[in-house]
């Protein structure tokens, strides 16, 4: 038995809100050096903890599926694996465990697991959620994509983030807006002055939650209100920047408006470094160096559950082709 609970964070949010970047700031600081993060990514490969391999060591990746549903006993199983490694000092000792989930995850069952789970109640507390909202998307996935509401509903604190994409009356109507969805504070980031750990903490409401009201909050919502299609590929070749850029613009011709997000590590030949490309909807980050020894491309994209899976592959297929036409 430990002396003390560990701490548990859930950061959730919609698809490209900012998790992932905004942990990564965290993980770097020294308040958080003795943090276990758990990444739940939607796709057969990984790609955010490339982001946090950076920040914090030890990041556990549960692939392939949503740990509010489908791979609720795999984050049970890792957990009590690494309760087991701690006691034993396989693994360095933590204080706070972080848990960041899909973009279409319900919080909800995460936080039922913790307080039903007999091992897992008796070492932690009782999970805060961390609700990051995009600020320049948030009222189009509110009439779009319930799923955020219920992420907006449970949480502790809410983040918006992208503030210097916002003007003072966007700002004050998003607030007014958000205040009817949750009675949880809500701050506002951006990467150049981003919220902190310690700010978020300290405005987080007081967590009341208990089995039975975790209980109640389950049976009144579904796990999932859509079901996005990911599709992924994988493969040790390089690609070039022109083979990258061609392929984009193919992607954003054919699906438009129905691409929900875009996560890739490229390895850029005629570059010679491995980037991280992100998109959310159709709005390209400026790729990010890495510091890594993989080589080859792996992508993930997210297409709205009404867009047409039948030609999805066959953009993979258009990027290597056009990397061997390129390259001949």
């Amino acid at each position: 038995m430990l002396n003390e609970p560990i701490d548990v964070a859930i950061v959730t949010g919609f698809l490209g809100a900012g998790k992932s970047t905004l942990l990564e700031c965290w993980l770097k600081g020294p308040d958080w050096s003795n943090t276990a993060v758990i990444v739940n990514e939607l796709g057969a490969i990984g790609i955010d903890q490339h982001v946090l391999d950076g920040a914090v060591q030890g990041v556990l990746l549960l692939e392939n599926g949503c740990i509010c549903c489908s791979r609720q006993d795999d984050l049970v199983g890792q957990i009590h694996d690494m309760l087991g490694q701690r006691a034993r000092g396989e693994i360095q000792a933590f204080d706070r465990l972080v848990i960041e989930t899909t973009g279409i995850a319900d919080p909800v069952p995460v936080l039922y697991t913790f307080l039903s789970d007999p091992i897992l109640a008796s070492c932690f507390s009782c999970p805060n959620v961390i609700t990051v909202v995009d600020g320049t998307t948030c009222v189009r996935l509110l009439q779009s994509q319930p799923i955020s509401i219920r992420q907006i509903a449970c949480a502790d604190v809410l983040i918006v983030t992208r503030k210097d994409k916002l003007d003072p009356t966007e700002i004050a109507d998003l607030n007014a807006i958000l205040g009817q969805q949750s009675v949880a504070p809500v701050l506002h980031s951006s990467i150049d002055d981003p919220v902190t750990a310690q700010r978020a903490f300290d405005c987080m409401r007081a967590n009341e939650r208990d089995l039975e009201t975790t209980t109640e909050m389950m049976a009144s919502g579904a796990h999932h209100h859509n079901t996005p299609f990911s599709f992924c590929l994988q493969t040790e070749a390089s690609q070039t920047s022109h083979a990258i850029n061609a392929w984009i613009a193919h992607l954003l011709k054919r699906y438009g408006e129905q691409l929900l997000r875009m996560k890739g590590v490229i390895h850029v030949s005629d570059e010679q470094r491995t980037v991280i490309l992100q998109a959310v909807g159709q709005a390209f980050d400026p790729p990010r160096e890495i510091n890594t020894a993989q080589k080859g491309t792996s992508i993930v994209v997210i297409l709205d559950e009404h867009a047409d899976k039948s030609q999805a592959e066959q953009l993979f297929r258009h990027l290597l082709l056009e990397r061997e036409t390129i390259s001949a």
